[in-house]
C-alpha cells in the first residue's frame, strides 16, 4: 500500500475512534450513574379527600423532603427515577380542622419508564395518638401501573383514625 493512503487511511481510524469514544464517555457516564436532585416543599401542601370516615371526609397537609435520582439511557431518555420522600404532617377532620392529628411518612417512590410501572416502598402514613399509640400505619410494597387509581391515604381500616378525628 502507498504511504500516503496509509496514514490517510490511518489518520481516518484514528479521527472515528476518537469521535466515537468521545461519544461513548458522555452516554456511558449518563447510563452509569443517576443525576441526583432534591425538591422540598417549603410550604404546607393540601391533600383533600386524603380519606374517608361514616360521618366526614380526612384532609391532610405535608410537608416533604424529597432527594431525587434520575438515571438516564444512552440517548439521554429518563429510563428509572428513585424518589426518597420523608414528610410531616397534620391529617384533619374536613367540617372541624380542630379535630387533627399529627402523621408522618418515609417511603420510596420508584418511577420504571421500561415497564411503565410506579412502585412504592416503606412507611407510607404513621399516626401515632399520644397516650393511645399507634392508630393507624400503612407501610410496605405496592406496585402499580400510572393507569391505576393513586390513592394518597391508607389503605384498611380507618375506625380508630376516624374515632380520633370526630
Amino acid at each position: 500500500m502507498h504511504p500516503i493512503r496509509t496514514t490517510t487511511c490511518t489518520l481516518f481510524a484514528l479521527v472515528a475512534a476518537a469521535a466515537i469514544a468521545a461519544l461513548a464517555v458522555p452516554a456511558a457516564s449518563r447510563a452509569a450513574g443517576p443525576v441526583i436532585s432534591s425538591n422540598d416543599d417549603t410550604t404546607p401542601q393540601t391533600i383533600q379527600e386524603w380519606g374517608d370516615c361514616p360521618t366526614f371526609t380526612i384532609d391532610a397537609t405535608y410537608m416533604a423532603q424529597r432527594r431525587n435520582e434520575d438515571f438516564y439511557d444512552a440517548q439521554d431518555n429518563l429510563v428509572f427515577e428513585r424518589r426518597h420522600i420523608d414528610f410531616t404532617g397534620t391529617l384533619y377532620n374536613e367540617s372541624n380542622p380542630l379535630a387533627a392529628v399529627p402523621y408522618e411518612g418515609h417511603f420510596t417512590l420508584t418511577f420504571d419508564f421500561t415497564t411503565g410501572t410506579v412502585t412504592n416502598k416503606g412507611l407510607v402514613t404513621h399516626v401515632i395518638l399520644p397516650g393511645s399509640g399507634v392508630i393507624n400505619l400503612t407501610a410496605g410494597s405496592a406496585t402499580f401501573t400510572p393507569t391505576d387509581a393513586i390513592v394518597h391515604g391508607p389503605d384498611g381500616d380507618l375506625t380508630q383514625l376516624c374515632a380520633a378525628l370526630a
